[in-house]
């Protein structure tokens, strides 16, 4: 192994720690100092992927690992809050049993609008433990 592969290595720890911690305030702001649920923001657990597809896009050319430092970033932004929905749906039960459902309209014209909606049950939960 060549001191280059160690240099390499250093750097993805310090990407994925970065994720994470930057990923950790942004839950913590997001949620108003942890005072609403995890669930309200699920919403933003798809939007970081995209995000990251469109840095890698523009981007990616510059990193050294031809995006896959973005795609890190996004990758843990996306884990510790799914981790954080599962903690609040299978731990604190803030469901109930039940489901919440919530839509947003991305963009919209005069006869169209682009909505996007989150569904989040016990199941969905345990999915994100799976995918994210």
């Amino acid at each position: 192994m060549s001191s280059k592969d160690n240099n390499s290595d250093s750097g993805i720890g310090l990407v994925v720690l970065g994720s994470i911690v930057f990923a950790l305030l942004l839950l913590y702001f997001s949620t108003g100092q942890f005072t609403e649920d995890f669930v309200s923001v699920a919403w933003l657990i798809p939007v970081f992927p995209i995000v990251t597809f469109g840095l890698i896009i523009l981007f990616g050319m510059y990193d050294p690992r031809r995006g896959g430092s973005f795609a890190l970033f996004g990758v843990g932004l996306s884990s510790v809050f799914s981790m954080a929905v599962v903690y609040e749906v299978l731990f604190h039960d803030s469901l109930h049993g039940g489901f919440i459902e919530s839509t947003r309209t991305w963009f919209g014209g005069e006869t169209y609008s682009f909505e996007f909606g989150t569904y989040i049950d016990s199941l969905a939960a345990i999915l994100l433990l799976v995918v994210g």
